[in-house]
């Protein structure tokens, strides 16, 4: 099997979750990732009975018109004690991934199924970088070094308290 002892479900929007998926399953959901047919976002995530279960969630896709794939993918971790479970004490982590080169001061939109994300055209990345992501913390709960994490917690949370919503993208 495919990671370490902890258990992960892979969903998308429009398609059935998937326990325990290797990395052919990332694969092919990426493939499908399209907003216009109302596939716009996918997640992967641990599999918690209490709900904290970190998880790595990616949202755009292909444009239908143009063929042009643009996503974003974010990494929400919470702290561990010694023992595994979360600790409530401390902050949980919530990043972005961007490319080490490119403007990390201008912002655009990836548009999602009847929404959009904005980020910083760094940001903007290739499906193929949804599954080098979410391949790497299926294997080991690692935020890959190919990539520049910005932070984005304070962000979300102003986000999350505007608009009375649980998070922009996960639910």
């Amino acid at each position: 099997m495919t990671g370490n002892r902890r258990r992960f479900v892979l969903t998308a929007e429009g398609m059935a979750a998937i326990p325990q998926p290797e990395p052919q399953d990332i694969l092919s959901t990426v493939d499908l990732l399209c907003p216009a047919e109302g596939r716009g976002f996918m997640i992967l995530e641990e599999d918690s009975t209490d709900g904290l279960g970190d998880y790595v969630q990616a949202a755009g896709g292909r444009d239908g018109s143009a063929g042009v794939s643009r996503v974003s993918v974010e990494r929400r971790l919470y702290p561990r004690l010694e023992r595994g479970e979360p600790d409530l004490r401390q902050p949980h982590q919530h990043f972005v991934a961007g490319l080490w080169t490119g403007d990390v001061t201008q912002v655009t939109r990836i548009a999602t199924n009847g929404y959009h994300v904005t980020v910083r055209d760094n940001e903007v990345l290739h499906p193929r970088d949804i599954v080098r992501v979410m391949v790497a913390f299926l294997d080991s709960r690692t935020l890959p070094t190919a990539y520049r994490w910005r932070s984005i917690r304070e962000e979300v949370e102003r986000i999350i308290r505007e608009s009375g919503a649980s998070s922009p993208m996960h639910g």
